[in-house]
C-alpha cells in the first residue's frame, strides 16, 4: 500500500511514525482515509466492525512514499521532496519485494519513476477524495491481485 506523506510541523516526524498513525488511525479509531481502503480490500462496501477493520492493516505493508513531513492536509509536496522521495522507495521495494503494490492517488501515480518489471502496480483515487468510489476502486484492487497471481 503507498500513500504520497504524512503532514505536521517539524519535529513530529519519527523513525516509528507511520507505523503509529496506522496503528492509531487505522486500528484503534476510524480514519475514511483507512477505513475506506479496509473496505476496499475486504470487498465490504458498507460497516465493517472494528476488529475487521483493524486486522486488515496487520496483512498489508503500508508507505508513504513522500519522506519528509508536509506542512498540512492538501499541501503539494514539492519538485524537491519527490524527487528526494525515488530512492528511499526503491530501496524498500528491493527490502520487502512485493508482487503489487495500490498506489492511493492518481497525483502520486505520476511521480512514481521506479516501477519494476516484476511488481504489479494498480491505483486508486485518493482514498479522502470524492472521486473515489468503492466499486471502481474493488474492480483495480480485484484487478492487481489477478495480475499479481498469474505471475507466481
Amino acid at each position: 500500500m503507498l500513500g504520497e506523506s504524512h503532514y505536521g510541523k517539524e519535529g513530529d516526524s519519527e523513525p516509528t511514525l507511520t507505523q503509529d498513525t496506522v496503528r492509531y488511525w487505522a486500528q484503534e479509531r476510524r480514519y475514511k482515509f483507512f477505513t475506506m481502503i479496509a473496505k476496499v480490500l475486504l470487498g465490504n462496501p458498507g460497516w465493517i466492525d472494528d476488529e475487521a477493520r483493524a486486522e486488515v492493516w496487520e496483512h498489508v505493508a503500508f508507505y508513504n512514499f513522500v519522506q519528509s513531513l508536509l506542512p498540512a492536509a492538501r499541501t503539494a509536496p514539492t519538485f524537491t521532496e519527490w524527487c528526494a522521495a525515488q530512492v528511499p522507495f526503491k530501496t524498500v521495494l528491493a527490502a520487502l519485494q512485493p508482487d503489487a503494490v495500490l498506489v492511493l492517488g492518481s497525483g502520486l501515480w505520476d511521480h512514481i519513476l521506479h516501477r519494476p518489471k516484476n511488481v504489479e502496480f494498480g491505483v486508486l483515487y485518493h482514498p479522502s477524495s470524492f472521486r473515489m468510489k468503492y466499486e471502481e476502486s474493488r474492480a483495480t484492487f480485484q484487478d492487481l491481485l489477478i495480475r499479481a497471481q498469474q505471475r507466481k
